[in-house]
């Protein structure tokens, strides 16, 4: 699936007219935007030339990106020209600018994990069903409430899972279990989508969509000691349940903010709430991947233990 987002800019009958026409053929508005913004999930890319060559006076900014692909662009069109205005990768490991989660992801001795293993489980957690906070009174408590109800259905799962039959890798993990964990994972992508206040159901998916892709590019990007078929559960779960844990910090010390004096030197120096849940929520849906990578039902690759 490849996921657009589209701000218009430009005299008002004109941005109107290219409204309605992207509207008719399946786009989805932004309510209460200005300027006018709008959501589109397609199977295919779109051919952006054709969309604005009918209006020649509109400048459209667009964000664009494939699920589960490498890289995010930010564009401009203008009638039927089209220019590029960046396109970065959604997980950098260079040494100039790596991702905040990738610091140590070129350790030698490790191994990335099979991207088709990485792949198949990142499908598992979009296909989740979305969970969120009552509306419109829902706050980050609701998210850490959802996040920890989650936390309690994957710690069922894999008390009735026996860790020593889970560590023998020959079966691996009980499908309850894999269930459990990818709707971990789905819940803690929707508590942070949550801190973007998404004004619709297509916004809604596009940020989700957004931060799945991120964390398995990160997930990805990583390499570890840990191989499929020969990974040690019961460390790995504990990476789980402190990833979750952190998830369920965040929501919490976002309802406590200092008075705006401190909260803007503390943001400027250090992370915003929204980042710092961010990268929360990256870590550990990029680990729950990673697990249910590593245990999957059919492993295959060289042996390791650990993760790095």
């Amino acid at each position: 699936m490849n996921h657009h987002r589209f701000v218009l800019n430009g005299p008002p009958d004109h941005v109107d007219a290219l409204a309605r026409a992207l509207l008719d053929a399946g786009a989805e508005p932004v309510p209460g935007s200005d300027p006018p913004c709008l959501t589109w999930a397609t199977p295919e890319p779109l051919p952006l030339p054709s969309l604005g060559a009918d209006h020649p006076r509109v400048n459209v900014g667009v964000e664009r990106f494939t699920l589960l692909g490498e890289t995010v662009e930010s564009l401009v069109l203008r009638g039927g020209a089209v220019t590029l205005l960046e396109r970065r990768p959604f997980a950098p490991v260079n040494d100039d600018d790596p991702h905040p989660l990738l610091t140590d992801a070129t350790l030698a001795d490790c191994a990335p994990l099979p991207p088709p293993l990485l792949r198949a489980a990142a499908l598992r957690v979009a296909d989740q069903p979305l969970q969120l906070g009552p509306n419109p009174t829902s706050t980050t408590l609701d998210d850490a409430l959802l996040v920890g109800a989650a936390i309690g259905r994957a710690c069922t799962a894999a008390l009735a899972a026996p860790l020593e039959d889970v560590a023998a890798g020959e079966d691996g993990l009980p499908l309850a279990v894999r269930e459990a964990l990818a709707a971990l994972a789905a819940v803690a992508l929707s508590a942070v989508v949550a801190t973007t206040d998404p004004a619709s159901s297509g916004e809604l998916a596009f940020e989700r969509a957004h931060q799945l892709t991120e964390a398995h590019a990160v997930a990805r990007a990583e390499r570890l000691w840990s191989r499929p078929g020969n990974a040690d559960w019961p460390e790995w779960l504990m990476y789980i349940l402190l990833g979750a844990a952190s998830v369920v910090e965040d929501c919490a010390v976002a309802l406590h903010q200092p008075p705006p004096p401190v909260l803007s030197l503390h943001a400027e120096h250090s992370a915003t709430r929204e980042e710092r849940l961010g990268h929360a929520t990256t870590r550990l849906v990029a680990t729950c991947l990673q697990a249910l990578a590593l245990f999957d039902p059919a492993p295959s690759g060289p042996s390791g233990c650990a993760r790095n």
